[in-house]
C-alpha cells in the first residue's frame, strides 16, 4: 500500500523493505527420486527472463516431504551482481546431480517399456533388420535417455 507526505502507516505494518540481490535464492520442489540423486553443493542454473542461465549450485535439500505433493523441496542459490533476477518472479531451474563423460545415449522416444517396466530398444543388425532388445536405461535428461547396458 503506498503511502504519501503526511500520512501515518498502519501500526506493525513494514514501511521500508530493505533487500540484497546480489545472490538470489531459487526454491523449487521435485520427485523424491530425483532428490535422492542431489547433494547439497551440485552445480545448478537458474535461468532468468530471456532463457539467461546463471550458474549457481545446491545450497539446500529438505529432509522432509511436502505433504501436500509428495515432493521434496530445493534451493538453488546463484549470483545476480547484475540485477537481472528480481524477487519474486518465476525462474526455471536446472540442477546438475551427476555427470557421466562419453555416455551413449538415445532420445527418449526410442526407448520402448514393458508393462512389467522392463525396457527395450529397436536395433538394426548388419543386413539391415530391426530387432527388440533389451536395454537399461540411466540418467533422463531434456529428451535423451543414457543406455547404460
Amino acid at each position: 500500500m503506498p503511502l504519501y507526505a503526511g500520512e501515518t502507516p498502519p501500526s506493525g505494518q513494514p514501511v521500508v523493505t530493505v533487500m540484497d540481490i546480489s545472490q538470489v535464492i531459487a526454491r523449487t520442489h521435485v520427485s523424491q527420486s530425483e532428490a535422492a540423486e542431489l547433494k547439497i553443493g551440485n552445480a545448478a542454473n537458474i535461468i532468468g527472463p530471456g532463457g539467461a542461465p546463471y550458474p549457481g549450485k545446491v545450497t539446500q535439500i529438505s529432509p522432509a516431504l511436502d505433504a501436500s505433493n509428495t515432493t521434496v523441496e530445493v534451493w538453488v542459490e546463484a549470483d545476480n551482481r547484475d540485477g537481472a533476477l528480481r524477487p519474486g518472479s518465476t525462474v526455471k531451474v536446472e540442477m546438475i546431480a551427476r555427470t557421466v563423460p562419453d555416455a551413449l545415449v538415445v532420445p527418449q522416444a526410442a526407448v520402448l517399456t514393458s508393462p512389467s517396466g522392463a525396457t527395450f530398444a529397436i536395433v538394426i543388425d548388419k543386413d539391415d533388420k530391426p530387432h527388440r532388445r533389451k536395454i537399461a536405461v540411466g540418467i533422463r535428461d531434456a529428451g535423451k535417455v543414457q543406455i547404460t547396458d
